[in-house]
């Protein structure tokens, strides 16, 4: 099933370690515990998301729910995801609202902080969560997609439906089905849509989307 509940829990540095899936590979760049259990601690700090839709489609908040399959694995849970020109700060969390994954994205690099506080380093966030959780997290692109746009940076093809939503796209060797849109957005907004490349797929349903001020 792919619905997962994103409820407050106790502090990240109290909770049980969690991982995505049991072939988890910890490596790559570490950094101090100390500064990585205040990453996560930063959670508690982000505002409640309402049902108002983002100020402009260059910036968005959303809460909601994310699945992946990949092969005979898979993994069901929480998303938290605010985005901005040049950054990004994604929340991960179990069925149970345990920190699986902080990610946090810049212009030159992106970190991932791990519920065990492992801090990993990449230049982008495909090939980090690629290596850390197991599966590949398309970060620049979905930023696009979740908001029923192509990514400019590459070709793709899109199809449309009868309202000029998209309905399907193909970009980067990933194939986007869009399942569901949200009544009344101005744009329309995709409520839930399906990426999928090979043996993976993720599966992202937008319950609530916000504006993304205020927001650290």
């Amino acid at each position: 099933m792919w619905c997962a509940s994103s409820r407050t829990e106790p502090s990240p540095a109290e909770r049980p370690a969690s991982t995505v899936f049991a072939s988890v590979r910890l490596h790559g760049l570490r950094a101090g515990v100390a500064a990585a259990l205040m990453l996560l601690g930063a959670c508690a700090t982000l505002p409640e998301p309402t049902d108002e839709p983002p100020a402009t489609l260059e910036a968005f908040s959303l809460t909601g729910r994310l699945g992946v399959r990949h092969g005979d694995q898979g993994f069901s849970g929480g998303v938290r995801w605010t985005h901005t020109p040049g950054r990004d700060e994604l929340w991960i969390v179990s069925p149970l609202g345990q920190a699986v994954a902080h990610v946090r994205g810049e212009a030159d690099a992106v970190t991932l902080v791990t519920s065990e506080g492992q801090v990993h380093q990449a230049a982008d966030a495909a090939s980090l969560t690629r290596d850390v959780l197991g599966w590949e997290l398309p970060l620049g692109g979905l930023a696009y997609w979740a908001t029923g746009r192509l990514s400019p940076a590459s070709p793709g093809q899109a199809r449309y439906d009868s309202e000029g939503r998209l309905a399907t796209l193909v970009q980067d060797g990933w194939e986007i089905r869009y399942l569901a849109y949200g009544k009344g957005d101005n744009p329309p907004l995709p409520r839930t849509l399906s990426a999928s490349r090979g043996a993976l797929e993720i599966r992202l349903t937008i319950d609530r989307w916000a504006r993304p001020g205020g927001v650290r």
